[in-house]
């Protein structure tokens, strides 16, 4: 029928699947397509969803590729960089918050794996100051934002992030970022929320996190 932008949105569902599969290189292929239709529909949130999408699967691929062998595959990690890049710029400009965070939490991880260990933490940094300041009002689970005076579960961990329900906890804890992928899960952040927490009250340094913020890569 022609219509491109119907037809990016379907093929970023179907990378979708292949990436849930591992499937990564069908994944890879549909992705560009679909960010490519997005930015010629004019459709900046649909382009920054699927050059996020982009991004963490050609992160996912590098890792499940280095798992078999030593060398990292520099032009794939840079690629990803790219893309992440790029949806972060979209996700501040629209203030897409949990886009943001996925973002951020993806990008510190391929800017480490490059080696620029000071940029990395930065960027972890700026994603647990994102995670603070907006945990009293999107849940932490469906990545929902919810109004500060809806009553919602609070980690009793850090302090910092939400939840709407127990279900929605579960998923949290077990799960990334939209449930989509394991990196980013409540249960390997929680530790350096509870401690960027204090930095955030003045309690302690921000270079006294430093140390475990590497240690999070």
């Amino acid at each position: 029928l022609g219509d491109k932008a119907e037809e990016g949105i379907a093929s970023g569902n179907i990378a979708r699947c292949y990436a849930a599969l591992g499937q990564n290189e069908e994944a890879i292929e549909l992705f560009r397509q679909s960010v490519k239709s997005a930015h010629e529909s004019g459709d900046e949130q649909e382009q920054c969803k699927r050059s996020l999408e982009l991004g963490k699967t050609l992160l996912d691929q590098v890792e499940r590729q280095h798992e078999h062998c030593a060398a990292v595959d520099a032009s794939r990690m840079s690629d990803a960089n790219h893309w992440l890049s790029a949806a972060l710029l979209l996700a501040d400009k629209l203030c897409l918050t949990s886009w943001q965070l996925d973002a951020l939490q993806h990008q510190s991880t391929v800017t480490f794996r490059q080696g620029a260990k000071d940029e990395a933490v930065r960027l972890l940094q700026q994603y647990l100051q994102l995670a603070v300041d907006e945990g009293r009002r999107m849940c932490g689970g469906c990545w929902q934002l919810r109004g500060e005076d809806v009553p919602m579960l609070t980690c009793s961990g850090c302090s910092v992030v939400r939840f709407c329900d127990e279900q929605c906890q579960r998923v949290g804890w077990a799960h990334g970022l939209g449930g989509w992928r394991k990196r980013g899960r409540h249960k390997d952040m929680c530790p350096l929320l509870k401690k960027w927490r204090q930095v955030v009250k003045g309690r302690l340094s921000t270079d006294s996190c430093n140390q475990d913020l590497e240690a999070y890569f």
